[in-house]
């Protein structure tokens, strides 16, 4: 497989023989499969029309209800697991959703010799993946202008858009770069859909802080298939027994506050940062940098004048030793979100 690759730009890579990929369609299938003989009911195109909720303890509702097109199921639980149209669901409680919807594409060649039950490859440094498919090569990425749908209708499920070709040739080049036989061979089928990502990359996931009874499981920006065992694991554990068995303070949808989820600007900028650089190596304490300054508390300011004036003192000096980078860049990570 690695000699069908150009690496003449590669300096070194890593194998993990344990990562595998499956078919999506074949995984939903066997998860409705096992929920049916667990008692499960699954209703398809069945849209809700309402979520009932009434008076509760500490000034919040509770979910009493979900009103459909075919009749009124009566609970005081609800799982949004809606994915891009997780919002307009949630809306329906009183509750605010912190996710954007972008387009993801990615293309299938005609088939390939030797390409069969080979690994997945991902290149970070040009954010592109390439996943056999039988004899085909799946492959596509993740570019710095993403394409956000601003409005995602009620019937798109199981629809697809048409390959923006020239938006998606970034991806194009940098696939014939690695894989030069893909240069030659034709293009079996294309996939562009809806995929929703949050404003820190991680999945919203856990209660409402709005409304009690109303749980969320969504925002996982085309990491769904891949986390769906185990997070469905921990928020089946978070609906029945009231907290999961790991940590999952990172996904919690309270690590969202009201100011920074109705401010449109700062959650389209922020969502456009994640996606961006979803393909990107991710290095320890780096930090989100868009949409910054938004929300300032009394202490901006002052802690703002003392790492310029730190930052004068140290040039002025010429001090760059280890101590300049660890002091100022310590200070940085710290105070960086003040």
């Amino acid at each position: 497989y690695v000699r069908l690759m150009n690496t003449s730009d590669i300096v070194g890579g890593l194998y993990c023989p344990n990562t595998g990929y499956l078919d999506p369609s074949n995984l939903t299938t066997a998860y409705h499969r096992a929920a049916s003989k667990l008692g499960a009911k699954v209703f398809q195109n069945c849209p809700v029309t309402g979520i009932e909720t009434e008076d509760s303890s500490h000034s919040l509702q509770r979910v009493t209800a979900v009103r459909t097109e075919r009749g009124v199921i009566r609970t005081q639980r609800v799982l949004n697991c809606a994915g891009g149209w997780a919002p307009r669901v949630a809306a329906l409680a009183g509750v605010s959703v912190p996710l954007s919807v972008m387009k993801r594409t990615y293309v299938i060649s005609e088939p390939i010799t030797g390409v069969r039950s080979n690994p997945l490859v991902y290149d970070f440094g040009i954010s592109l993946y390439l996943m056999p498919q039988g004899e085909s090569i799946a492959f596509g990425g993740f570019e710095r202008n993403p394409q956000f749908v601003d409005e995602l209708p009620d019937d798109f499920h199981f629809s697809l858009y048409e390959v923006d070709w020239d938006h998606f040739e970034q991806h194009m080049k940098n696939a014939i770069h690695r894989f030069p036989a893909l240069q030659s061979a034709g293009v079996k089928s294309t996939v562009s859909g809806p995929e929703a990502f949050t404003p820190d990359g991680y999945p919203l996931m856990g209660e409402s802080p709005e409304v009690r009874g109303f749980f969320l499981s969504c925002g996982f920006g085309s990491t769904g298939i891949m986390f769906s065992g185990g997070h469905g694991q921990q928020i089946a554990e978070w609906i029945v027994q009231g907290r999961p068995s790991l940590d999952m303070t990172r996904y919690d949808i309270r690590r969202f506050g009201r100011s920074y989820v109705d401010n449109s600007v700062w959650l389209r900028e922020r969502c456009h940062e994640v996606y961006s650089h979803k393909g990107d190596i991710k290095y320890p304490h780096s930090q989100l940098l868009a949409a910054r300054n938004i929300l300032k508390d009394p202490l901006h300011q002052v802690s703002f004048n003392f790492l310029a004036l730190l930052q004068y003192i140290l040039h002025v000096s010429r001090w760059r030793s280890t101590f300049h980078g660890s002091v100022v860049g310590t200070l940085w990570k710290q105070l960086g979100n003040v």
